[in-house]
């Protein structure tokens, strides 16, 4: 059975299936914690450390993008290989329990640490202004990215990790991974804001 589409709620003229709904009411909820995180802080503020080892609240954002931009050819190139292949419905849509835990696994808050791979590292120091820029940027590429699957069979569709090439996740999942991970992440950089011995300017 197929599920009722839905107005996106970013694109009144646009419907899609009510998975795809939550997702733009997700991104736009991330943009939105993102820019309420950094919101009157300076340059030197984003860019400050807990301590050695520790992140910024500049590399915790920059680390999202960084991931995100990693997965983006990829899901294109599974959107545009489902479509040849016509793997298409609107749900609901069937996910395999290994890639529903991996996404879970990068939710916020962390449940274990894990090790960052080299390819998403994230710049030492960041302008605030290009690090929101940035950031949200990568978001509205994943929102076209949402819209290009419209209509995509999001539990068939499967691609390999960019980053973790033994794990197989279906397109949505894809999707869930990146929404979990930017969550992820703001959690750790409102932590490094709570600290008690952030900057004050």
């Amino acid at each position: 059975m197929n599920a009722a589409p839905t107005i996106s709620p970013l694109n009144p003229e646009l419907t899609v299936n009510p998975e795809l709904a939550e997702d733009e009411r997700q991104i736009a909820q991330i943009k939105e914690q993102a820019a309420a995180l950094v919101r009157g802080l300076s340059d030197a503020q984003y860019n400050w450390h807990p301590g050695p080892g520790r992140w910024s609240m500049a590399q915790c954002l920059g680390h999202i993008v960084a991931g995100a931009e990693v997965y983006f050819p990829t899901l294109e190139v599974c959107i545009a290989e489902a479509r040849k292949k016509g793997l298409v419905g609107n749900g609901p849509f069937h996910y395999g329990w290994f890639g529903n835990w991996f996404v879970r696994s990068m939710d916020a808050p962390p449940t274990r640490r894990m090790k960052n791979p080299a390819r998403i590292t994230p710049p030492p120091e960041q302008p605030l202004e290009k690090g929101l820029q940035d950031f949200n940027a990568a978001h509205d590429r994943l929102l076209q990215l949402i819209a290009q699957a419209n209509g995509v069979d999001l539990g068939r569709a499967k691609f390999r990790s960019p980053l973790l090439k033994l794990i197989k996740l279906s397109l949505g999942q894809g999707f869930g991974v990146l929404l979990a991970h930017a969550r992820r992440h703001l959690w750790q950089a409102n932590e490094v804001r709570k600290h008690p011995d952030f900057p004050n300017s």
